[in-house]
């Protein structure tokens, strides 16, 4: 564990993190590292999305992943996606991560998923705004 006043996600410095539960608060509310489920809505980490979605999520029976994209699609929608040209090949992972907010391919590893949510404004599609680090 590092300092408890510094998000392990998304590396905010703020003295206020470590009392009480604000932590927990920046969790569930403000760190554009994380999100809620669109299923279940547990808080998990963007860059695991699709993972949760086909893994763990308590309705993961309700989706399948597409063989062309490889991102978690609806079963009931998975035909009209596949259908779309807006479904791109999905590229290799040493190379891209692709950012299931908006279906960019970004750079690899966790520098690549830091670097989409966290530099300028992060990502177009994500609802939690870049804070700056204090």
């Amino acid at each position: 564990e590092g300092p408890v006043d510094v998000c392990q996600f998304c590396a905010l410095h703020d003295e206020k993190l470590g009392e009480g539960e604000n932590m927990d608060l920046h969790f569930y509310h403000d760190c554009p590292m994380l999100g809620s489920c669109v299923e279940c809505g547990q808080i998990i980490e963007i860059a695991s999305v699709n993972e949760h979605l086909l893994q763990e999520c308590e309705h993961m029976e309700g989706y399948e992943e597409c063989p062309r994209c490889m991102e978690a699609i609806k079963k009931t929608d998975i035909e009209e996606h596949r259908a779309k040209d807006n479904c791109v090949v999905a590229k290799p992972a040493n190379m891209y991560n692709r950012c299931p907010l908006c279906h960019m391919d970004i750079p690899p590893g966790d520098e690549g998923w830091k670097q989409h949510l966290l530099e300028g404004r992060g990502c177009p599609a994500n609802s939690r705004p870049v804070v700056a680090k204090q």
